[in-house]
């Protein structure tokens, strides 16, 4: 038995656009539940700080749920909840060229030295806000991925306390799921497609 951090954000496309939602995983041992939320909410919020100058204006970055789960990962039951001490400031993005359709996103992936069935266990975040200014022939420009690997780089810097992200290899009927720590992290060189959304 093993817990793991389940923190959770908003990011809202433009004014009044889309939302999606982006959860992320990470150690739930090693310190304090509050300094462990406290940190994995400053990384992701410096995560997306590295992306201001590339994602549509009016854009927002949004933790609505401060509070950090603390899940066990055979089975996916919260065991805990807590606070973080404070939470990070609010972001103002600044791109003002026209926002490309909401489908078309940045893909970053994390790899895991883990193996299950044969398989590494890998895990993505999909990002999207971004405008025409981003698009060099359907892909995104070279700025923009220098900024993502920045949004990489933040995910797995420490700020105040040690820990590392996760991949959550969800269980199937109760049993059998996995966490495990991220060893690195790429950046897609194409645009990527969301086809659907597991909370």
């Amino acid at each position: 038995m093993a817990q793991f951090l389940r923190t959770r954000y908003k990011f809202q496309v433009g004014l009044g656009g889309p939302v999606s939602l982006l959860t992320f995983y990470w150690d739930g041992t090693g310190a304090t539940d509050v300094a462990l939320v406290t940190e994995a909410h400053a990384r992701v919020r410096a995560a997306f700080n590295a992306l201001t100058a590339r994602l549509a204006s009016g854009s927002s970055f949004i933790i609505d749920q401060p509070l950090g789960d603390f899940v066990e990962e055979t089975n996916g039951e919260i065991q805990s909840q807590a606070a973080p001490s404070a939470l990070p400031g609010g972001l103002t993005f600044t791109q003002s060229a026209e926002i490309l359709p909401y489908q078309t996103q940045a893909l970053v992936r994390y790899q895991t030295g883990t193996f299950l069935n044969g398989r590494r266990i890998t895990g993505r975040t999909f990002i999207p806000g971004w405008t025409e200014i981003n698009n060099v022939i359907g892909t995104p420009s070279a700025t923009d991925i220098t900024a993502l690997g920045a949004f990489n780089t933040a995910l797995g810097t420490t700020i105040v306390t040690s820990m590392s992200q996760r991949v959550w290899h969800r269980p199937v009927n109760g049993t059998g799921g996995l966490s495990a720590p991220v060893l690195s992290r790429t950046v897609s060189p194409e645009w990527s497609v969301l086809r659907s959304r597991r909370g």
